[in-house]
């Protein structure tokens, strides 16, 4: 294990287009790209921290706590895991975190909304702090979504970046959970499209976008979930790519 990483990730990097991505993207985006890219790839530097990010609407600073919240900004900021383009109007946030990956939505146009999902306490709390400005344009709830709607044991640890449902962690809550097709039918009642759905929930991403019912996914363009290896789904409806375990979604009748 060297910082963040383990070996054989390290070793691995080289053969990862998107490795490459957030290099030139790190330039792009950090007003300190030389600081920021030795923190993301040392794991060091003393925390809090808020990087000065650039974005479409002018320069933003999330604090983090960590350097696993590091990684986070790196990989959504510069090596864009979540790429968004300036037409995006809707996203939803399902793992929203201490909210990078939502101001990173939120932060492509003037004009884009968020709708976001995030159980743990602790995060929530930070979420709000680094959403500061944006209250008018996203909308949060402080739940899990999960496969069935009720109550649900959530895994929670030091970082607030691993936590889940069924996670084994070092302390476990008691958290609501929604069902995913609740969660999607709920906010395309006043939405007719939703231009991104992200899943990050440290397990379950698969199975959720799987549960996804055929009249919800002709309603969304596009989705990003995590994975540690490829898992292409909806092959009848979306193209497929999978990157630095990120699997992308693009749906074919809505380019």
């Amino acid at each position: 294990m060297k910082g963040n990483r383990s070996w054989r990730a390290i070793t691995r990097a080289p053969l990862r287009r998107g490795h490459y991505r957030g290099l030139f993207g790190a330039f792009e985006v950090f007003e300190r790209p030389a600081e920021n890219l030795k923190r993301y790839l040392t794991a060091g530097g003393t925390y809090p921290y808020a990087p000065h990010l650039r974005t479409p609407v002018g320069v933003v600073a999330p604090l983090l706590h960590t350097s696993h919240d590091m990684s986070t900004v790196h990989e959504v900021f510069a090596r864009r895991d979540y790429d968004a383009g300036k037409g995006l109007r809707l996203a939803v946030d399902v793992g929203a975190n201490i909210g990078i990956s939502a101001l990173f939505f939120l932060t492509r146009s003037p004009h884009a909304r968020a709708v976001l999902f995030e159980p743990n306490p602790a995060n929530v709390e930070r979420l709000r702090r680094n959403l500061t400005g944006y209250e008018d344009r996203y909308e949060l709830h402080e739940a899990a979504v999960g496969l069935d709607s009720g109550e649900v044991e959530f895994g929670v640890e030091w970082t607030g970046r691993y936590g889940g449902i069924g996670v084994d962690a070092e302390k476990t809550i008691r958290v609501a959970c929604v069902e995913i097709n609740d969660v999607l039918a709920t906010i395309l009642t006043t939405h007719d499209t939703i231009n991104v759905l992200k899943i990050d929930v440290e397990g379950l991403e698969r199975e959720l976008v799987a549960a996804i019912r055929p009249d919800l996914l002709d309603s969304i363009d596009v989705i990003y979930y995590e994975t540690n290896r490829p898992e292409p789904l909806h092959g009848d409806r979306y193209a497929y790519r999978f990157d630095c375990q990120t699997n992308r979604l693009q749906h074919r009748g809505r380019r």
